[in-house]
């Protein structure tokens, strides 16, 4: 059986360690992270960045 779940706003404070704890919880299933990054998107437009960095999820895996 192949499995996939499908996490939205999988970049969010709740998104990210909900997949990465699915992913250590069920290897063998295929987890896809959807997210329009909105949030990093509107801060940027207001020319300000976070207080503490935070890596696009293609560098964090």
């Amino acid at each position: 059986m192949n499995n996939t779940i499908l996490v939205l706003g999988g970049d969010g404070y709740y998104g990210w360690p909900l997949a990465m704890k699915i992913a250590v919880k069920y290897p063998k299933t295929r987890v896809v992270i959807a997210d329009n990054e909105w949030r990093r998107n509107i801060v940027k437009s207001f020319g300000f960045q976070t207080l503490i960095p935070i890596a696009k999820p293609a560098e964090r895996i």
